[in-house]
C-alpha cells in the first residue's frame, strides 16, 4: 500500500499553518527527531494516535480509507 503517513502529516501542518515546531511541543517531542520521523513514510501506530490527538485530526481514517482502497482494487483483480 502507498501511503506516506509522514508527507500526509506535513501537508496538514502545511495547509493548517502550524509548524513543526508548535507540534513537537503538543507532543512533547524533540522538534529535530519529529521533522526526522516526518521524512519517513511509515511511523508507529501509537505515535499516529498521538499526532491524531494533538491535531485534532484522524490520521487513522486517512489510513483507513487507503487501506479499503487496495482491498477492494485486490478482490476486483482477483
Amino acid at each position: 500500500m502507498e501511503y506516506n503517513i509522514g508527507q500526509a502529516v506535513t501537508d496538514y501542518l502545511r495547509e493548517n499553518k502550524i509548524r513543526q515546531v508548535m507540534l513537537a511541543q503538543m507532543l512533547n517531542y524533540d522538534p529535530g527527531n519529529l521533522s526526522r520521523l516526518l521524512r519517513k513514510n511509515s511511523m508507529s501506530l501509537d505515535m499516529i494516535v498521538k499526532i491524531s490527538v494533538a491535531l485534532k485530526y484522524n490520521f487513522l481514517r486517512e489510513v483507513s480509507c487507503k487501506l479499503t482502497e487496495e482491498i477492494s482494487k485486490a478482490e476486483h483483480d482477483s
